[in-house]
């Protein structure tokens, strides 16, 4: 008895698509066939569905038989492909990158690998900057690959020695440069990190690639530090009984920004350690001019790494809608530009306006890599002044900061110029929403360019 045949690639065209079927032979092992339907596939104006009937016994000739029936394939639309044949695929679409016109974004959303989902438009070979170095790593990566292996599952010897010390050069002209491969990993974001590694797995899922282990380290690392982060945060928000168990128990799904923060997954953990060590404290309460709610407050990824803040930004308080947790004036996005990603948070019943929120992102125009390595929250945390300055005290204390930052006269007036055992810097700016004097955000960002290194 045999199985039924399984889909395993499935591309769309203007009026049709292409499929590729495999099938189980009762001595277990597979045939290959592919059939189209509709019209778009090539320059006849049929619209029936046609099948091709030689008999395939292993995938490379399964890809040859396509590519030699509709040599602009990977010009169409991709739809699926089963994971077990991504590296080939990924394999022949890099060795014909150079001479078509295709979508690389939707190619890398089929094949698993994160691309910037703003760029949702086709890029010919002069665009290649456009698109994230990750992917582009991934693809030089599989130039290593063996095109004639007939195991769907390994990754060649040569690819064990040398993928654990590439890295590439963002032109795509040059050569593969030789670099150390745990600079490179320890710099990419945690979400990059764990996209290569879905791809390693899944095409050697019984050997051990050197970099699969080198991964697996570094991310055990960070996620030592990131508890370590969240929880000594949390002892001291803990202390003031900032939140508690309740107020994330109680809060719908869809008002708890922390159920949307797939895009930034360090971040989304950072959260579930800090709120894991919540007491059982009194519901949060705040009803001020300044503050009707308490915000999360947001850590940039590599303040976390680095186990160091550089920068700390106090905005005034919260005017979100009680019933919602957000974060400090959706600071995490200051780290895209993303308009989907944006679009999640921003909008109509969502946790802030588009327009209100550009304007502060906007006007501030702080750079990403400060971003990365700085605390954001609101001083206006609590109804007694005294409460908020003591709260901000023991965090400036906590995480040591080169600058703080006061965004708005309340921030500054409660933030005050405390004197601290080591050096700090202080600075104040007026919210950007009530006034359009600019000049004073560039000094700003020239005082943070000159604090960066």
């Amino acid at each position: 008895m045999t199985d039924n045949p399984e889909l395993i690639i499935d591309i769309g065209a203007e009026g049709g698509s292409l499929s590729a079927y495999r099938k189980k032979d009762k001595n277990g092992n597979y045939t290959f066939h592919f059939g189209t339907s509709e019209m778009g596939l090539d320059n006849n104006d049929w619209g029936i569905s046609t099948l091709n009937k030689d008999l395939i016994t292993d995938f490379d000739t399964l890809l040859k038989k396509i590519r030699a029936l509709y040599p602009d394939i990977y010009n169409f639309h991709p739809v699926f492909v089963l994971p077990e044949y991504s590296t080939k695929v990924m394999y022949d679409l890099r060795n014909r990158m150079k001479n078509i016109y295709f979508d690389y974004r939707g190619w890398a959303t089929v094949l698993n690998l994160h691309v910037n989902r703003n760029d949702r438009e086709k890029y010919t070979e002069s665009d290649i900057d456009k698109i994230e170095p990750h992917f582009l790593y991934t693809l030089k990566c599989i130039d290593l690959i063996d095109p004639k292996i007939t195991d769907e599952n390994t990754i060649t010897n040569e690819l064990l020695e040398n993928f654990s010390v590439l890295k590439v050069d963002v032109d795509w002209e040059e050569e593969l440069v030789i670099y150390d491969n745990n600079n490179y990993l320890n710099g990419l974001p945690m979400r990059e990190l764990d996209d290569m590694y879905k791809v390693l797995v899944r095409n050697n899922p019984e050997k051990r690639l050197p970099i699969m282990k080198t991964i697996e380290e570094i991310t055990v690392e960070r996620l030592e530090k990131i508890e370590n982060f969240a929880n000594g945060l949390c002892i001291i928000h803990n202390n003031y009984e900032l939140f508690s168990q309740n107020d994330f128990r109680n809060v719908q799904k869809e008002n708890n920004i922390i159920e949307s923060l797939d895009d930034f997954s360090y971040l989304r953990i950072f959260y579930e350690n800090y709120i894991a060590q919540f007491d059982n404290n009194s519901t949060r309460k705040i009803t001020r001019p300044e503050a009707i709610n308490i915000d999360l407050p947001f850590i940039g990824e590599k303040a976390i790494y680095n186990d160091s803040v550089d920068f700390m930004f106090y905005f005034e308080g919260s005017q979100q809608d009680k019933k919602k947790i957000s974060i400090t004036v959706l600071s995490h996005l200051w780290l895209t530009d993303d308009e989907s990603i944006i679009d999640k948070f921003c909008g109509k019943n969502k946790w802030w306006t588009k327009a209100n929120y550009l304007n502060i992102k906007n006007r501030l125009a702080i750079d990403n890599r400060i971003i990365e390595r700085s605390y954001i929250s609101d001083a206006v945390r609590f109804d007694n002044d005294e409460k908020n300055m003591n709260l901000i005290h023991d965090e400036i204390k906590f995480f040591k900061p080169k600058l703080v930052v006061c965004i708005g006269t309340k921030a500054r007036d409660i933030v005050g110029m405390r004197f601290y055992d080591f050096p700090v810097q202080f600075h104040y700016v007026k919210f950007p929403k009530y006034h359009s004097d600019n000049k004073i955000y560039k000094d700003l960002n020239e005082i943070l360019e000159k604090l960066q290194n």
